[in-house]
């Protein structure tokens, strides 16, 4: 910038800041709740994979019949929600962010819970990639 003329440098800014808008709303106000809730969460540093078991025999204390695992792929870390049937998979999806951290990537099957809007929505609030596995191929 040193070397450029200053009548080149004056027509430059005149020629590109002529559209220019400020968007700053004064005076600046306070937030309450975070505008990006996904940057208010730690990160696990690695994969996760995740799918739905189901029993034939309700749990005795619960009588759930079915749960989401999430498994890490490095550090093998395993967390298991019981879950009364698969609708509720999104909220524990939910509840395994709150309890754990957030994983930057979440593989799973493609099951339709697991691709549904909801499911989806948890996944683009946290900005958390995610991939399904080929079926037949775990």
């Amino acid at each position: 910038m040193a070397l450029i003329p200053e009548h080149v440098m004056r027509k430059t800014l005149d020629a590109t800041t002529m559209l220019a808008k400020n968007y700053l709303n004064l005076p600046l106000q306070r937030h309450f709740k975070s505008r990006y809730p996904q940057l208010n969460r730690n990160r696990l540093r690695e994969r996760y994979s995740t799918d739905t078991f189901f029993s034939s025999v309700p749990a005795i204390l619960t009588g759930t019949t079915c749960a989401q695992i999430f498994v890490g792929s490095h550090s093998t870390y395993t967390a298991v929600y019981p879950m009364r049937n698969e609708s509720h998979g999104p909220d524990i999806l939910e509840t395994f962010i709150t309890n754990v951290e957030a994983p930057y990537h979440l593989m799973n099957d493609n099951a339709k819970m697991q691709t549904s809007e909801a499911w989806n929505k948890i996944l683009r609030k946290y900005n958390i990639s995610s991939s399904t596995t080929e079926p037949y191929h775990p």
